[in-house]
């Protein structure tokens, strides 16, 4: 729901996409919270983790509907003497759709350590 919610739109194959990504999400906590199952207190920073994810890999393979990776962020442009000038920051819709993948990939990353045990 939270990539629909992105204007993103899920095909079949995403939602295979989706599945190995919460597998490989599910373990990283697993692994560095040193316990059996994702405690309930982190289910919601893992869903973002997996949304920042697939994110990341459509912008990466170009799937990303209605992103353009390549396109550039045009601030203004005069017809008369052809006078074009590029935006400066993040502007451009792949530019966006990458830093919300980071910010919701590293989502709650903070609060794994509350749940960690020590490995005996």
């Amino acid at each position: 729901m939270l990539l629909r919610t992105f204007g993103i739109l899920l095909s079949a194959r995403d939602m295979d996409l989706i599945d190995l990504l919460c597998d490989d999400v599910e373990e990283k906590i697993k692994n560095f919270c040193n316990v059996s199952q994702v405690p309930k207190g982190l289910i919601n920073s893992a869903a973002d983790n997996v949304c920042g994810a697939f994110i990341r890999r459509k912008l990466l393979t170009g799937e990303l509907e209605g992103v353009n990776a390549d396109e550039a962020a045009v601030k203004s442009y005069t017809a008369g003497d052809i006078s074009v000038t590029f935006e400066d920051g993040i502007n451009t819709a792949a530019q966006r759709f990458g830093r919300l993948a980071d910010k919701l990939e590293n989502s709650g990353k903070d609060r794994w350590v509350c749940f960690r045990r020590l490995r005996w």
